[in-house]
């Protein structure tokens, strides 16, 4: 019987290699994290990004707890790093390039759901912590290979505390 237009059943998006071609889907497939503790699970390369542009990677981090004290930092020289927000809001400590991180320069920065920050080569950060629940799920997106060829990671001279 004919009613005048077409049904089609919704299906989930399919990796990258299977049927139809025409778009590219990035997200969790099964795979495992490359990096997993106790605070939080790290998996990269989930896709390229943007698809047409080689050389860079889509990676999600998933934090397993709520953190408001750290005291280390990580920066990566040859690439810049964006943080889009997927399941919550989120604040990132970021400190700007140097030698070592600025405990007089740090900031705590707030990004929302709908936002996302792109943080420039060289920037000292930490991973994002949750404005309120968990777990929380952010994307990055990095060059290629960054988690293991472009990591620096300094202890800082104190302990910082985010306060609200």
């Amino acid at each position: 019987m004919d009613k005048g237009f077409v049904e089609r059943k919704l299906e989930a998006a399919r990796p990258r290699g299977v049927e139809p071609a025409y778009y590219d889907f990035i997200g969790l497939g099964g795979e495992k994290p490359v990096f997993s503790g106790d605070l939080l699970e790290f998996w990269c390369p989930l896709g390229a990004f943007p698809p047409y542009r080689e050389g860079y990677d889509v990676g999600l981090c998933r934090v397993k707890k709520k953190f408001m004290e750290f005291d280390r930092m990580e920066r990566h020289l040859r690439s810049v790093e964006v943080i889009v927000p997927v399941n919550g809001d989120l604040f990132i400590p970021v400190a700007p390039p140097g030698d070592a991180p600025s405990l007089d320069d740090l900031r705590i920065i707030t990004v929302r759901v709908g936002e996302m920050l792109n943080l420039h080569e060289g920037v000292w950060h930490f991973a994002c912590g949750p404005l309120k629940k968990v777990p929380l799920d952010y994307f990055v997106y990095l060059k290629k290979s960054t988690p293991v060829t472009d990591l620096e990671m300094k202890e800082l001279s104190k302990k910082v505390r985010v306060v609200k």
